[in-house]
């Protein structure tokens, strides 16, 4: 590959202008090495960096951070050399032309590993490589690191010396393909935890309901393949304190004790928050009645399987009328197609009507002929054009955030950043911990079960036992329920057809309900809905009407009380079938679709 139109030099500073886009925070010294003499008189700049040129690997000193190689000849190519000089933590950037031979190799050398490969663009722009043979840019920009380095260790350096924000951000760019075991899968976001602690310490109060919810995702990452590794229950115990809520972190280092079979603490006399949900004291059927016209809703949801958010849409088409709430994009599912696309979940419905065309949508909008817009879209999934459409042909319409995912996080601003919102008028959130701040316009909606689901009756006679089933990730599930496998023979990793489950479920004393990515799950309405006695985590989430300890549930905190209270009913099957009985029945009164759906639409008749 020829230098022209470009030059040696115009090459360099090609690879210095693009380097910052790619440096982590702790990178403050570099060598430049095969640099142009004339790039290397005129004191190359970096922000805020320190450069210096080098020639020779052998003058590689301790106290760089890493090397930006320049590879301009085919014929010559050093990297194995640089490399080979390289200490334990420094880092080589090599910046090739694009038909340099072996910069499409994983690693050009035995002693090297590559973390990450980027195609350059002549216009500057930045792509990581797909490893498909696609890109044919001008330049590639690789990343390496001696064969033997640790980021893991090298992250816990970076906090030991008082830096926690590289060492998170090195943390967070540990690339996926090097995380092989077990181990290097937990240790990696358990680590993670320690620094964003110290940050969080900084940030004071201001989202920490944000900072809390990625560092359970960290927690349910790491204990998901290091199911006893106590600094991450710790860590964790600790950011429950912080939010304010100091009896979850007491039960979950009882659960790690428990398992362990360590002393541990009886629980104290900390606070608890309400966990119950008032909404408007509305008459929905009342209040839709006495409108001028029935309400219009515009649903703009994703196009794949959506628990919480297909079941509204079930239930607020029972209150409105199929022609009133009109989902766009068309979503087959729900309307007696695709049934396979929702995964196993019980959220497909035959519902009638037709597809709008993009067009029309935008004219019924413009018009006023919807009374609101509900926006699914927490993750930023739906094409951004549809969701512009909307909002700009909607300007005068309210709006309404449906968050349903599994984060607890606030990010009402976030979504608002990313598509701006003239009428804003409510967020409804499943993952909304009891205690937490958020946005003064969101209220919580957990899940519901789908009425279409519900069997018309059930046998509470010949049921024995305990059912589960699920996978062992998510938190202290894998803890919990290795120990129940271990000491009461539990099977853990049993796979069942979908008439397999229905049949199991239907011959089950007790079901239990674990946390999974959210601590509001599918199986806890599941479970009661099909007359099997609830045995659930109690939700740190405000449920209205939720289900009462004993009288139509069991709810446990952590695994001694999960152990005790499984142990009472298994052996007093009577008492279990009448919660189950009772569960059913509250469950059909208050957590159906059409239930959930009414709470929403009382939410929102009082907020129009």
């Amino acid at each position: 590959m020829t230098l022209a139109p470009r030059g040696t030099d115009a090459v360099a500073r090609l690879a210095l202008r693009v380097l910052p886009g790619v440096l982590l925070r702790y990178m403050r010294r570099f060598a430049l090495a095969h640099f142009p003499a004339s790039i290397c008189k005129a004191s190359p700049a970096l922000g805020g960096h320190e450069l210096r040129c080098l020639d020779n690997p052998d003058a590689l000193d301790e106290d760089l951070d890493g090397v930006l190689l320049l590879v301009t000849d085919p014929g010559n190519n050093p990297v194995s050399q640089w490399g080979a000089a390289l200490k334990s933590r420094q880092c080589l950037y090599v910046f090739a032309l694009g038909g340099t031979a072996g910069m499409d190799d994983t690693a050009p050398s035995p002693a090297l590993i590559r973390y990450y490969h980027w195609a350059i663009g002549e216009d500057e722009t930045i792509v990581p490589d797909r490893g498909d043979g696609s890109l044919a840019p001008f330049a590639w920009l690789s990343l390496y690191y001696p064969a033997g380095y640790d980021p893991v260790a090298h992250a816990r350096a970076l906090l030991l010396a008082g830096a926690p924000g590289s060492s998170l951000e090195l943390l967070e760019n540990i690339p996926a393909h090097l995380l092989l075991s077990d181990e290097a899968k937990g240790m990696a976001p358990a680590e993670h935890m320690l620094p964003y602690l110290l940050w969080d310490k900084a940030q004071g109060e201001h989202n920490r309901i944000g900072r809390f919810s990625t560092a359970l995702d960290d927690f349910n990452k790491a204990t998901t393949y290091l199911p006893g590794y106590a600094p991450a229950y710790e860590c964790m115990a600790l950011f429950w304190e912080r939010l304010g809520l100091p009896a979850r972190a007491q039960h979950l280092r009882r659960t790690l004790a428990f398992a362990q079979d360590a002393p541990y603490a009886l629980p104290g006399g900390s606070p608890t928050v309400d966990l119950d949900v008032t909404y408007p004291k509305i008459d929905v059927k009342a209040a839709l009645a006495a409108r001028p016209r029935p309400l219009r809703l515009l649903y703009v949801m994703h196009a794949g399987s959506d628990y919480g958010g297909d079941l509204l849409f079930n239930g607020l088409c029972e209150h409105l009328g199929d022609a009133n709430v009109v989902d766009f994009p068309w979503k087959p599912m729900l309307h007696g197609e695709l049934h396979e696309a929702a995964d196993g979940y019980p959220c497909t419905f035959t519902r009638p009507g037709k597809a709008l065309p993009v067009q029309a949508v935008a004219d019924q909008l413009k018009a006023g002929d919807f009374d609101l817009i509900l926006l699914n879209d927490t993750l930023g999934a739906l094409d951004r054009s549809i969701v512009e459409l909307v909002m700009q042909c909607g300007h005068n319409t309210p709006v309404v955030l449906l968050d349903v995912w599994d984060q607890c996080g606030d990010y009402v601003d976030v979504v608002c950043a990313r598509t701006p919102i003239a009428k804003l008028i409510a967020c409804v959130k499943r993952e909304y911990i009891a205690g937490a701040t958020y946005h003064p316009l969101t209220a919580p909606l957990p899940f519901s079960y789908a009425s279409t689901e519900i069997p018309a009756q059930v046998s509470y006679e010949h049921r024995h036992g305990l059912f589960w089933a699920g996978k062992l990730a998510y938190g202290d599930r894998r803890i919990k329920l290795e120990w129940l496998s271990r000491r009461r023979g539990l099977d853990i990793h049993r796979r069942m057809s979908q008439a397999e489950y229905q049949a199991a479920m239907r011959s089950a004393l007790i079901g239990l309900s674990l946390f999974g990515n959210g601590f509001d799950t599918v199986r806890y309405w599941e479970l009661p809905a099909h007359g099997v006695m609830l045995l659930a985590e109690r939700p740190p989430i405000p449920i209205p009407n939720n289900f009462v300890d004993g009288q139509h549930a069991a709810l446990f905190d952590d695994l001694p009380e999960l152990v005790e209270k499984l142990d009472y009913y298994l052996a007093h099957p009577r008492e279990a079938r009448t919660i189950a009985e009772a569960g059913r029945k509250h469950l059909l009164k208050y957590h159906t679709d059409y239930a959930r759906a009414e709470q929403f639409l009382q939410i929102v008749l009082d907020r129009l």
